[in-house]
Formats: structure tokens, C-alpha cells, sequence
């Protein structure tokens, strides 16, 4: 069976598309993993260090893949009208490749650094909820202390009261 030279072309083409796009959402569960396994005062946890850490990588690779696999049997199908030919999934890890040695090179560097930024911002962002959060709290405990020692008071005026009328007219039977 032959197939137009055009066709194989574009089923390429297609296919190094596809490779790109999966390198960028590698990259980008790279950096959400490293967003989740971020210490603000040690920097990133290591691999080895905490099951949280572990958890986070299975999750993202299971994901991936999961998700790899479907784009590249959809490529197959779509692109070669259902025949295998190992042009797709040589074009798919091609562009995966070229991808992860150019871009992905340059954002694994600056996941850090972009995780350090994302959460300066969200700290200014939350900022003034944080400061109302604060006041909220201390207009509570302020409101509670005063309401208790206004019951105590109370209480305490009770005794006195009760204590004057059992010198007065004694102890009740």
C-alpha cells in the first residue's frame, strides 16, 4: 500500500507536534511537583526524602504516561488511518527530544526559581487576608475575654451578695 508523500509528511509534522506538546506538560507536571514538594525555608525536597515526595512523583508519572499513551495511539490511528507505521511514534519522541533539549533544558533550571516567585506572589496576594484573618482572630478572642470576665464578675457578685445574706439572716436550713 503506498501513501502520498504529502500525507507522511503532514503525519510527521503532526507527530513532532505531539512530542512537543507532551515535553511541555512533562515540564509543567515537573513544576507542579516541584511546586508541591517546595519547603519555603529548605528548597525542594529531594527524591528520596519523605512519602509525600514519593506520592507526588507517582502521581505525575502515572499521569504522563497515561496521558502519552493515549495522544500516541491517537496519533497512530488518526495520522495513519489505523496502520501502524513507526513514523508517528519516531516523530512524537523526536519532537519530545528536540523539546526536552532545548525548552525543557531551560525551564528544569528555572522551576525553582519560578516556584520561589509563585509563591512570593501569593504571599503578597494573601497578604491583607492574612492581616484580616489576624484581626478577625484577636476581635474574637478579645470579645470572648471580655464576655468571660463579665460572667465572672457576675458570678463573683453572686457569691458577694449570697455570702451578706448568710451573715445577715444566717446559714438556711
Amino acid at each position: 500500500m503506498t501513501v502520498e508523500p504529502l500525507a507522511l509528511l503532514r503525519m510527521f509534522i503532526v507527530s513532532l507536534l505531539s512530542g512537543i506538546a507532551l515535553e511541555v506538560l512533562w515540564e509543567c507536571l515537573g513544576f507542579v511537583g516541584f511546586a508541591l514538594r517546595y519547603r519555603r525555608q529548605g528548597g525542594a525536597v529531594t527524591f528520596g526524602d519523605t512519602p509525600i515526595s514519593l506520592i507526588v512523583i507517582f502521581v505525575k508519572d502515572v499521569l504522563f504516561f497515561t496521558v502519552a499513551g493515549a495522544v500516541v495511539a491517537v496519533l497512530i490511528y488518526w495520522a495513519n488511518d489505523g496502520q501502524f507505521r513507526m513514523l508517528s511514534p519516531v516523530g512524537a519522541l523526536l519532537g519530545f527530544y528536540i523539546c526536552r533539549s532545548t525548552l525543557g533544558r531551560l525551564l528544569r533550571r528555572l522551576n525553582e526559581e519560578l516556584v520561589k516567585l509563585l509563591f512570593a506572589a501569593l504571599r503578597i496576594l494573601f497578604w491583607p487576608a492574612k492581616k484580616l484573618g489576624l484581626l478577625v482572630m484577636s476581635l474574637i478572642c478579645r470579645g470572648a475575654v471580655l464576655l468571660r470576665r463579665q460572667r465572672m464578675k457576675r458570678y463573683t457578685q453572686r457569691r458577694i451578695r449570697a455570702t451578706n445574706i448568710i451573715k445577715i439572716h444566717g446559714m438556711p436550713e
